[in-house]
């Protein structure tokens, strides 16, 4: 595993929360000297499937499916041509080691809350019933929730993680990357989080990552949910007739199971709002009952 560097065994170990992260002095994934650009001719083929697997790579890491996120490395790693591809690959490759000592830290914090203990998520105080590496029991509103580490949402994670945060350096660099590939994240922050590492020390680490903050766009630009989406929502600007307000609902009944298949559930949410609001408009009552219905088991859904 590639472990955050540092300078000269500066800091030979440091604690993200409760989880020691052993820091070793090298970037191993790094492309080292400047390659020369190759006279070979470019494979257009080749050069699809690189493109196609690496949007795939980020889009499985913003939907926390790591070991997917792997296999299509495995994909764009067959189709690399050049210099460049090389390049971005180790970058993600990296950033897929960061993420997995992320969340080792991260359930390395979780285990270490007591039943009772509470914890501030934005301006709600939550109380801990469980907690586990694998999962967290929380009751709010008098409501018990609960959920696998790695389906937190990213409120409870900031709040968990920065419970027992400690500020160095190698710890801003993983909070960083996850704030910067995950779905729900905060590329802004972690752009702060990541010049701050760089002045402790961590330029190299985070000169190698600042181009992800840059593909983050591009990820959503080619989200399919998330495109889904923003076509229903145009679609609910412009319905007028009852026929364009049932075919609203029928499509975003459609898409909701197609989020809830992805693990979307936040747009999954959305959708069923814009179902439940164009059955209405509809005055289909069998098609309200129905979008309703999808609704309660979205909300339901954890």
């Amino acid at each position: 595993m590639h472990r955050i560097s540092t300078n000269a065994n500066r800091h030979p170990a440091r604690k993200w929360g409760f989880a020691a992260i052993f820091l070793a002095f090298s970037i191993a994934n790094t492309v080292g000297a400047a390659e020369p650009p190759s006279a070979a001719k470019e494979d257009p083929t080749r050069r699809a499937a690189f493109t196609k697997a690496v949007g795939e790579v980020r889009l499985a890491m913003a939907g926390r499916d790591y070991p997917t996120a792997r296999k299509h490395l495995k994909a764009a790693t067959d189709a690399a041509q050049n210099f460049e591809d090389r390049k971005e690959l180790a970058r993600l490759e990296t950033v897929a080691d960061y993420l997995d000592q992320f969340f080792d830290g991260v359930r390395d914090c979780v285990a270490g809350l007591g039943s009772g203990e509470e914890l501030l998520v934005k301006t709600t105080r939550v109380a801990i019933v469980e907690a586990s590496r694998t999962e967290l029991v929380i009751k709010t509103a008098g409501r018990m929730r609960n959920w696998r580490i790695e389906h937190l949402p990213t409120s409870l994670i900031m709040a968990t993680s920065e419970k027992s945060f400690t500020a160095d350096g190698p710890s801003k660099v993983l909070l960083g990357t996850f704030l910067t590939m995950d779905r729900n994240g905060d590329p802004d922050y972690a752009r702060r989080l990541w010049q701050e590492a760089s002045r402790a020390g961590y330029r190299k680490n985070v000169d190698q990552l600042l181009p992800e903050l840059g593909s983050k766009k591009a990820t959503e630009q080619i989200d399919p949910i998330k495109k889904k989406l923003a076509t229903l929502a145009e679609m609910q600007m412009k319905a007028r007739s009852l026929g364009d307000h049932r075919g609203l609902a029928l499509a975003a009944l459609a898409g909701v199971q197609e989020a809830m298949q992805a693990k979307r559930r936040d747009v999954a949410v959305r959708m069923a709002e814009i179902a439940v609001a164009a059955a209405k408009k509809s005055r289909s009552v069998s098609l309200m009952r129905q979008a309703v219905a999808v609704q309660r088991q979205v909300a339901a859904a954890r």
